[in-house]
C-alpha cells in the first residue's frame, strides 16, 4: 500500500520551501532581534507542559536565545518575531497539546506528529486561521475533532491518523474540503458514523485516508466527482453495499483500498480500462463474486488489468470469486510485487505462464480448488519471499527447482496432494524462515539439508505423512526455531540429543511414530516449552524429572508408549487436566488423582537414598580437592626444574616458512590484525597460501625470557597432540628486514577462542600456565556436577558450559545436577519425611557454592579466575557442611 509520505511528496516539499522561505533569522543576533512575547511566552508554556523531552528538542528554548532561534521555530520575515512554523516531529515528547498555542496566530504549519501526545486536540487551533499544514499522527489523541477546525480556512493538508480519535467526522469540516483541503487523513482511529457524502465537493482532494474506523453504510456514490483523487483508502470498517459505479471515472487513482469490509457484487470485466495509472488495488476479504456471464470466467478482469502497466499489488483474497487464473496474467509487467487470491473458488491449475512475473515477491493462492502440479518454472521467480499454496488439490512432487529461489521466507504448502520425496535443493532457500509440508503424501526420509537450516526459526512442520527413518542430528541447527511437528509419520530410532540446542522451541509434537529409547536428559534444556506430545510412540525409560521445572509447559502428551517407574509429582503433574500419561502401564505413583499404583519400594531403601546422595557428592568433593593439590604441586615442582632444550624442534616435517612469507600474510603486521598481546610477545591473525587463517605469535626478544618461552613452548607442542588443543602449524626463526633477529610461532587460528577443556589464551599461542590448568580444573568440576561435557553440540557461537551454568538461576542448579552423580534424580523420590525444608534450602546453598567454584575458575580472562588455593579451601568448606549436616 503506498504510505503517507510517498502520497504527499508535493505536500512535503511545499513544507520545506515554506519553511525555508519563513526562516529568515539564522544570521541574527539576539541582540538585534525584535521580540515577541507573546509568542515567546505560549512556545515556553508549551515546554513546561511536556512531561519529558528525552531527545532535548527543547534544551535550546531558554532566555539566553531568541525563540526564532530555538530548535524546531521557524519565524516570519515579514513579521519580525512571530513563529509561522512549529517542527516538533519525532521527539517523544510526552504530555497534553497546552490550550494556549492558539495563541501562535501566525502559525501556517504545526507539526508535532509521532510523539506520545495525549488528551484531546485543543479548541483553540480554530484560531489558527492561517494554518495550512496539521500534523498529528501517531500519537494517543482522544475525543472527537473540534469542529471550528473549520475556521482554519487555507488548511491544505490534515494529518490525524493512528491516535484514539472517536465520534463522527464533523460536517463543519466540509468548509475546509470545499475550500483548498488536499489530504484529509483520518485513519486508524476509532471514529463512526458513516462517510460524509460532502466530501464529493472536495475539488482539491488527492488523498482520503480513512481506513481502519468504525465507519459504517455505504460507499457515497459522490466520491467519483473528486477528479484530482489519487488515494482512496477505506479498508478495515464495516462497510457495506456494492462499490458505486462512479467510482470508476477515478481515472486518476494510484491506489484503491476497500478489503475487509462486507461488501459485494461483481468487478467489471473492464476495471482495468478504468484505472490506467493503478499501482495498488485491495478488494480482499469481501464477499465480491464472480459468476460465469457473457461467457466470461469470473477472474477475467485480470486479464485486462495487464493494461494496468505500473501495477504493483493485487489483492482479491477472502471473497467469492470462481473460475480459473487465466494464463494473461504472464501479460502483467515486472512490476508486479504482491498477487493474492487466496480464500476463493477458483478452480484450474497454477498457469505455467506464471514463471514470467520476475518482479513476484508474494503469490497467495491458498485455501481455493486448484489442481494439478506446481509449475516447475516457479522455480525462476527469484524474488520470491512468500509462497502460499496450502489448502488445495495440487499433486505431483515439489519442484526441486524451488531451491533455486534463495530470497524464500516462507514456505506452506500443507493439507495438499502432493508425494514423493521432500527434496533435498530446499536446503540451498538459506533465509528460509517457516516450513509446512503437512497432510500431504510424501514419503522416503527428511533430508538433512533442510531440518538443518539454521535460518528456520518460527516453523517445520511435516506432520501426517508417510516420512521414515531417523530423525536427522542436523535438527539442532534450528537453535532458533519456535515451532516443529514431527506427528503422524513413520519415523523411527531415538529421539536425538540434538534437539536439545532448539532453546527457543515453544511447540514441539512428535507423535504417533515409531521414536523408541529413553528421553534424553539433554531436552532438559527445552525449558521454555508449553506444548510437548511425545505420545504413540515406543519410548521406554522413565518419565525425566526435569519436567517439572517446565515452569510454562501447558500440556505433555507421553501417552501409549512403554515408560515405567514413578511419576513426578511436582510441577505440571499436580494438574491431571494438563498431562496425559495412559497406556503406560508400568508407571507407578503420582499424585492419588492419576490412579497409579503405589511403587514397590521398601522403606529401608527410602531411608538410604539421603545417605548414598551425601556420599557420592562428598567423594566428588574429596577427588577434587585431590587434584586441586596435584596441579598445584606439580605447578611448582615444573617451575623449580624446567630446563628447556636449546634444540629447536627441526624434526618434525613442519611447513617451512620466511619472515616475508609472514609479513605478508599479517598484512605487514599491521595493527588492523593484531588480536591478541601477551607478556612474550604479539598475535597477528593472518591468511597463509592464500585461504589458511593462522595465528602468528611474533616474540618480543627484548623482554626477558622470551627466548626461552620459544622454546619451551616449540617443545611442548612438538610433543603433545589433542583435538582440543590449538595446532601448531610451524615456527619462524630469522631475520627481519632491518637485520634483527626475528622468531615466531605460527598456529591454526582458532576463531572463537578456544574449546573445551582448555583455556581461551591458548587459542592465541600463550604459554602454558598455572592460570590455564585452573581454568581446565574449573570446566572439568562444572562437568561433573552436571554431566554436561564442554564440548556438547549446543555450545556453539559463544555459548559455552561457563555460560550456561553462569547464567542458570540459583535455585534451579539442583535441577541440572547428573542424575548419575547423586544416585537417584534429585528430588524425585525425596518426599518430606525424608528431607526438611531447611536440608534442603542447605543442599542447594552447597550445589550453588560448587558451580560458583566452577564458574570463577573459568572465566575468560587469566587475571579475573579464583586462585588454585582458595579455590582448594572453598571446596574444603563445602565438603565440611555436607559432613555436618548429612543432607
Amino acid at each position: 500500500m503506498p504510505n503517507l509520505r510517498m502520497n504527499s511528496v508535493l505536500a512535503f516539499v511545499s513544507l520545506i520551501l515554506f519553511i525555508y522561505q519563513t526562516h529568515s533569522n539564522t544570521c541574527i543576533t539576539y541582540a538585534s532581534y525584535p521580540r515577541n512575547e507573546t509568542d515567546r511566552a505560549t512556545l515556553l508554556a508549551f515546554k513546561d507542559k511536556m512531561i519529558e523531552d528525552p531527545l532535548g528538542i527543547m534544551s535550546s528554548w531558554n532566555e539566553s536565545v531568541s525563540h526564532c532561534n530555538w530548535s524546531g521555530v521557524y519565524c516570519s520575515r515579514r513579521h519580525v518575531g512571530r513563529v509561522t512554523a512549529l517542527d516538533l516531529m519525532n521527539q517523544k515528547l510526552i504530555d497534553t497539546i497546552p490550550p494556549n498555542i492558539g495563541n501562535l496566530t501566525f502559525l501556517r504549519v504545526i507539526d508535532l506528529s509521532a510523539n506520545r501526545l495525549r488528551g484531546n486536540i485543543p479548541e483553540e487551533f480554530g484560531k489558527l486561521f492561517r494554518l495550512t499544514w496539521l500534523g498529528l499522527f501517531n500519537n494517543e489523541l482522544g475525543g472527537e475533532i473540534p469542529r471550528n477546525l473549520s475556521s482554519c480556512i487555507g488548511m491544505q493538508f490534515l494529518y490525524l491518523r493512528s491516535n484514539r480519535l472517536s465520534g463522527r467526522i464533523p460536517d463543519e469540516l466540509q468548509y475546509l474540503v470545499e475550500r483548498e483541503l488536499i489530504d484529509f487523513v483520518v485513519g486508524q482511529n476509532n471514529f463512526t458514523g458513516k462517510i460524509p457524502s460532502w466530501l464529493g465537493n472536495g475539488s482539491s482532494l488527492v488523498a482520503l485516508y480513512f481506513q481502519q474506523n468504525n465507519l459504517r453504510g455505504r460507499i457515497p456514490a459522490e466520491l467519483g466527482s473528486i477528479s484530482r483523487l489519487k488515494v482512496l483508502h477505506l479498508g478495515f470498517n464495516n462497510l457495506t453495499g456494492h462499490i458505486p459505479s462512479s467510482i470508476y471515472n477515478l481515472t486518476s487513482l494510484l491506489s484503491l483500498a476497500v478489503n475487509l469490509n462486507s461488501l459485494h457484487g461483481e468487478i467489471p470485466p473492464e476495471i482495468g480500462n478504468y484505472f490506467p495509472h493503478l499501482q495498488f488495488l485491495s478488494l480482499g476479504e469481501n464477499r465480491f463474486s464472480g459468476q460465469l456471464q457473457t461467457g466470461l470466467d469470473g477472474l477475467s478482469f485480470l486479464t485486462t488489468l495487464t493494461n494496468c502497466t505500473k501495477l504493483k499489488s493485487l489483492d482479491f483474497g477472502n471473497n467469492k470469486f470462481r473460475g480459473a487464473i487465466p494464463a494473461s496474467i504472464a501479460n502483467f509487467t515486472n512490476t508486479l510485487q504482491i498477487l493474492s487470491l487466496g480464500s476463493n473458488l477458483i478452480t484450474g491449475s497454477i498457469p505455467r505462464e506464471i514463471e514470467k512475473l520476475n518482479g513476484l515477491q508474494i503469490l497467495v493462492l491458498y485455501n481455493n480448488s486448484i489442481s494439478g502440479e506446481i509449475p516447475d518454472g516457479i522455480g525462476k521467480l527469484q524474488n520470491l519471499t512468500y509462497l502460499y499454496l496450502w489448502g488445495n488439490k495440487i499433486s505431483g512432487a515439489i519442484p526441486s527447482s524451488l531451491g533455486n529461489v534463495s530470497q524464500l521466507l516462507r514456505l506452506y504448502l500443507q493439507y495438499n496432494q502432493l508425494e514423493g520425496d521432500i527434496p533435498p535443493s530446499l536446503g540451498r532457500c538459506r533465509q528460509l524462515q517457516a516450513l509446512w509440508l503437512s497432510n500431504n503424501n510424501f514419503n522416503g526420509t527428511i533430508p538433512k539439508e533442510v531440518i538443518g537450516l539454521s535460518s528456520l526459526s518460527l516453523y517445520f512442520g511435516v506432520a501426517g505423512n508417510s516420512l521414515m527413518g531417523p530423525l536427522p542430528l542436523e535438527v539442532g541447527n534450528m537453535s532458533q526455531i519456535v515451532q516443529v511437528d514431527l506427528s503422524d509419520n513413520r519415523l523411527t530410532g531415538e529421539i536425538p540429543s540434538t534437539l536439545s540446542q532448539c532453546l527457543m522451541l515453544v511447540s514441539l509434537d512428535m507423535a504417533g511414530n515409531f521414536f523408541e529409547g529413553s528421553i534424553p536428559h539433554s531436552l532438559r534444556t527445552l525449558i521454555g516449552l508449553l506444548y510437548l506430545n511425545l505420545s504413540r510412540n515406543k519410548l521406554s525409560g522413565q518419565i525425566p524429572i526435569y519436567f517439572e521445572n517446565f515452569t510454562v509447559l501447558e500440556a505433555l502428551d507421553l501417552s501409549f508408549n512403554g515408560l515405567e517407574g514413578e511419576v513426578p509429582q511436582e510441577g505440571i503433574f499436580k494438574d491431571t487436566k494438563r498431562i496425559s500419561i495412559m497406556g503406560n502401564e508400568e508407571l507407578c505413583g503420582g499424585i492419588k488423582e492419576l490412579g497409579l499404583p503405589a511403587c514397590k519400594v521398601s522403606n529401608m531403601k527410602k531411608r538410604r537414598k539421603i545417605p548414598k546422595l551425601k556420599i557420592s557428592i562428598a567423594i566428588t568433593i574429596l577427588f577434587l580437592i585431590m587434584l586441586t593439590c596435584f596441579i598445584v604441586i606439580l605447578y611448582w615442582r615444573r617451575k623449580s626444574t624446567t630446563r628447556p632444550s636449546m634444540a629447536l624442534p627441526t624434526d618434525e616435517c613442519f611447513l617451512k616458512v620466511s619472515y616475508a612469507k609472514l609479513r605478508q600474510a599479517t598484512n605487514e603486521f599491521s595493527p588492523s590484525n593484531l588480536i591478541g598481546q601477551g607478556s612474550h610477545g604479539f598475535v597477528y591473525q593472518g591468511i597463509l597460501d592464500g585461504n589458511r587463517l593462522v595465528a602468528v605469535k611474533v616474540l618480543n626478544l627484548s623482554q626477558k625470557g622470551a627466548f626461552k618461552s620459544f622454546l619451551v613452548e616449540c617443545e611442548a607442542l612438538r610433543s603433545i597432540r589433542h583435538r582440543n588443543l590449538v595446532n601448531i602449524i610451524t615456527v619462524c626463526s630469522s631475520i627481519d628486514f632491518t637485520g634483527a633477529e626475528f622468531k615466531a610461532l605460527v598456529y591454526d587460528l582458532m576463531q572463537n577462542g578456544t574449546i573445551g577443556y582448555v583455556a581461551p589464551e591458548y587459542g592465541l599461542g600463550s604459554a602454558s600456565s598455572l592460570q590455564g590448568d585452573v581454568y581446565s580444573f574449573g570446566i572439568l568440576l562444572l562437568e561433573m556436577f552436571t554431566g554436561i561435557r564442554p564440548t556438547d553440540v549446543m555450545f556453539k557461537d559463544g555459548w559455552t558450559l561457563h555460560e550456561f551454568i553462569k547464567t542458570t538461576q540459583r535455585g534451579s542448579l539442583v535441577k541440572i545436577l547428573d542424575p548419575k552423580l547423586v544416585s537417584i534424580e534429585y528430588p524425585a523420590g525425596i518426599d518430606d519425611s525424608q528431607i526438611s525444608d531447611v536440608d534442603m534450602v542447605r543442599f542447594e546453598e552447597n550445589i550453588a557454592d560448587i558451580m560458583r567454584i566452577g564458574v570463577s575458575c573459568s572465566t575468560k580472562l587469566p587475571i579475573e579466575r579464583m586462585d588454585m588455593m582458595n579455590a582448594l579451601s572453598e571446596l574444603c568448606v563445602v565438603k565440611k557442611k555436607f559432613f555436618k549436616h548429612g543432607m
